[in-house]
């Protein structure tokens, strides 16, 4: 490997000259890189821990609907943190909203399982 003729101090700052010198050192960029470092997180997060590395199934659909399972995954664990950090009050406050949410759901699922079972049991006539 061949040596360089710049101190490894040297190249640093060369390195910095070159991505725009004084930018790193102001707020914005800090507040820049903070972001992406959380959102590199959950990407490496979701590639390594839950799978999004590579598609389970094929197509276009189904590729989606693993990102978003992916995504409320992610979703759910950072609400989780969230509850864990809240006052009392609120955490009540959030649990009442969030048992009336699934009453909601559970109900919409129902009416759609009952939808389905009346569309797939319908008796068809046979053509003969």
């Amino acid at each position: 490997m061949k040596k360089s003729k710049f101190s490894e101090e040297q190249m640093v700052g060369i390195l910095r000259e070159g991505q725009g010198g004084m930018a790193i050192k102001t707020e914005a960029y800090r507040l820049s890189m903070r972001c992406r470092k959380q959102i590199e997180h959950l990407f490496g997060e979701a590639k390594e821990q839950m799978g999004l590395r590579r598609a389970r199934l094929r197509g276009k659909v189904n590729v989606l609907e693993q990102c978003l399972m992916t995504a409320t995954a992610q979703n759910i664990k950072r609400l989780v943190k969230a509850l864990e950090r809240m006052p009392g009050a609120a955490i009540t406050a959030v649990q009442n909203q969030a048992q009336q949410s699934a009453d909601f759901f559970a109900r919409q699922l129902n009416l759609l399982f009952i939808e389905i079972s009346r569309a797939t049991f319908r008796c068809i006539p046979c053509a003969t």
